[in-house]
């Protein structure tokens, strides 16, 4: 995926999140509208599924920058394996 279509991925998923506005830009805002369970925690990041129900577990320890890395990367997972893409 090169950076132009990065961006249009990105942009759709804004899209059907609603948000409009860099205000809305939060991470658990972004994992509520596609019903995603966000935590944080001690541990590694990373994702799942329990009885249909996916979690997204982000390392707290980690700077800013890097957990909004880690967020995305693990809600690109969720989002595939939901079938949005």
């Amino acid at each position: 995926m090169n950076n132009h279509q990065l961006e249009e991925y990105i942009d759709r998923l804004y899209s059907l999140a609603s948000i409009r506005t860099s205000e809305k830009i939060n991470m658990f805002a972004i994992a509520q509208k596609f019903d995603i369970r966000l935590y944080l925690w001690d541990e590694s990041s990373e994702s799942s599924r329990y009885k249909g129900v996916y979690r997204i577990f982000l390392d707290r320890r980690l700077e800013s920058c890097k957990q909004w890395s880690e967020f995305a990367h693990q809600l690109c997972c969720v989002l595939k394996k939901k079938g949005i893409h």
